[in-house]
């Protein structure tokens, strides 16, 4: 069965088992592989495989569908196949046994009981028939003893040799955390109910802002919130001693999770919560923030305003200098890029959005037609067996795309490579 492997982006490392039909890839929990990565799209592409034939079609993502550096929108997908979605790569390969897709990135383990398949000789795998075979009289023998010496009853009750992990579902939880002081009160409350109703909610009194979203979500997306909290250390968050506030404040935040039949609650007033406390909220807002696709809404509108200023004059210096880093241009759309997140529940928006906008299209499209002219350049001195001249194109190539997650840079790395060995053969 072929199989997906991320291999940059959040969630590095993990792969899921492709089977026949349509697989969704995105953020939301009701897609068939779920990643972490912010810049998805709840529901970003569907990969679909009929036999052998596998292919990959975008669903109107924000940033676009990429496989081996080409932008599509439909595309077939070939063995080795790379795909590049948000920050996120995956490549396409092929296994004789993959990997379920509920096994959240659990790694393959080859026990070589398999009969077939492989490069290795029929010689070099072991022969487990005979232990099996032997194993299995053992187990015949035992059993008829134990129902002999019984006096064939029978089995009284089924034997568990290992307690069963709690059941943490069905899964209840209440989060708030309220910023307040003389002139102002912000507050962030997320609420999920036992069948499975995602709320969150925004107070600023200053910005005369109300914010509130909800989404249904998914039996297992909730289940896989559940784990997550247990990993976090949810049943071991206490209570600090309050605080005071030296402006006479309050900062609060308050968890109370109910998962089956076990309880977790604290609260933290005036005071920074304890790691695992810090741990669970953290993880409570980034599933609110993939669930419902916002991802500023925590923050005051003012706060929000300042951080995307900050990052859209940091784009506009970057674009200025265009010229004295082939990476700024790239490091230009991302800050836009940043601001753009920053406002994306502020109304009205801020004065300088339009110019924003404008800078981060001019950004792209330069951009664009700069890596197309220097991937040409690359290409040809790669053609005309110009090794050393090859070489230094695609070190421009890669400082044009800095970023090492990028699949555009990554394509630049694996060509240098194969072209400094040329030239070390060379000499």
């Amino acid at each position: 069965m072929p199989y997906l492997e991320v291999t940059a982006g959040p969630d590095t490392g993990r792969r899921f088992a492709l089977p026949e039909g349509v697989t969704t890839i995105g953020r939301s929990s009701e897609c068939g592989i779920v990643l972490k990565d912010p810049l998805l799209s709840r529901r970003h592409c569907n990969v679909t495989r009929h036999g052998d034939e596998i292919s990959i079609s975008d669903l109107d993502s924000a940033n676009g569908t990429f496989v081996n550096g080409k932008e599509t929108k439909t595309a077939t997908l070939g063995d080795g196949a790379e795909i590049s979605i948000g920050d996120s790569a995956i490549r396409l390969a092929a296994m004789a046994e993959a990997p379920s897709a509920a096994a959240d990135g659990a790694p393959i383990v080859d026990l070589g009981l398999g009969t077939g398949g492989g490069d290795a000789p029929e010689a070099a795998r072991p022969n487990w028939r005979p232990l099996l075979w032997a194993v299995a009289a053992v187990a015949v023998v035992a059993t008829a003893a134990s129902f002999i010496l019984r006096g064939g009853t029978g089995p009284e009750e089924p034997v568990i040799t290992q307690p069963a992990a709690p059941d943490l579902l069905p899964l209840q939880i209440a989060y708030e955390k309220v910023e307040a002081d003389a002139e102002n009160i912000f507050r962030y409350n997320m609420e999920l109910s036992p069948d499975g109703l995602l709320s969150i909610e925004i107070d600023d009194l200053a910005e005369g802002r109300h914010v509130r979203k909800e989404a249904q979500i998914a039996e297992e997306g909730i289940r896989r919130l559940a784990r997550q909290l247990e990993r976090a250390g949810m049943f071991s968050i206490e209570t600090p001693a309050a605080g005071i506030s030296p402006n006479g404040g309050l900062t609060r935040m308050c968890v109370s999770i109910v998962a089956g039949r076990r309880v977790a609650c604290a609260t933290a007033e005036n005071r920074a919560p304890q790691p695992a406390f810090s741990a669970v909220c953290d993880t409570l807002e980034t599933f609110g923030r993939n669930e419902l696709g916002i991802w500023a809404m925590q923050y005051p509108t003012e706060k929000l305003v300042e951080l995307a200023q900050e990052a859209f004059t940091r784009a506009r210096n970057l674009f200025d200098q265009r010229g004295i880093a082939h990476g700024n241009l790239y490091l230009a759309t991302k800050s836009c890029q940043e601001a753009m997140f920053y406002l994306e529940t502020v109304e009205p928006k801020p004065a300088f959005f339009a110019e924003m906008l404008e800078t981060m299209q001019e950004a792209g499209e330069e951009l664009s037609r700069r890596y197309g002219e220097q991937r040409f350049r690359a290409d040809r001195a790669i053609n005309l067996r110009e090794w050393q001249a090859a070489a230094e194109e695609l070190r421009i190539l890669r400082e044009l795309i800095p970023d090492e997650d990028d699949q555009r840079n990554a394509d630049a790395t694996r060509k240098l490579l194969d072209v400094e060995n040329r030239l070390k053969r060379k000499k």
